[in-house]
């Protein structure tokens, strides 16, 4: 009994196989990648958006100028650039006291297009941004 080219048959067989894993895992990758940095982009801009927003009340108060964020006016700018430049992923903005910093958490659910091991996966990614002032002047 001849047995000549079993081995090249099971040997095409497994590359084949291997090939459509890496192909899956490359894609899968590829997709995970591209959102990951959108994400941090997201993060990034909501963050600096946040962090712009000085309270001005206090800065031009005539018994002493303090430098800090208005909290609620950060968090909002913040949430609403992640609504804008992600619109399906979910914004944690915190402004902790004393109100200087803004941090922004974008979580972002990506399907992949290669359910290799899991339909979807989640990207999650902080950023934090300084309270910044431009100079304007009061009215």
């Amino acid at each position: 009994m001849r047995q000549s080219g079993q081995t090249l048959v099971v040997f095409t067989i497994t590359m084949l196989f291997v090939f459509v894993g890496l192909v899956a895992l490359i894609g899968d990758a590829e997709v995970l990648m591209g959102r990951y940095e959108r994400a941090s982009l997201t993060a990034l801009i909501a963050a600096q958006t946040g962090a712009s927003q000085v309270d001005l009340a206090a800065l031009y108060n005539p018994s002493g100028a303090i430098f800090r964020l208005d909290p609620t006016a950060a968090q909002e700018q913040c949430q609403q650039a992640v609504r804008q430049q992600l619109p399906g992923a979910v914004a944690s903005c915190q402004v902790p006291p004393p109100y200087e910093q803004v941090t922004a958490t974008v979580t972002d659910p990506v399907s992949l297009p290669i359910p290799l091991f899991a339909p979807s996966v989640t990207v999650t990614v902080s950023r934090t941004a300084e309270a910044v002032f431009g100079g304007q002047t009061p009215q």
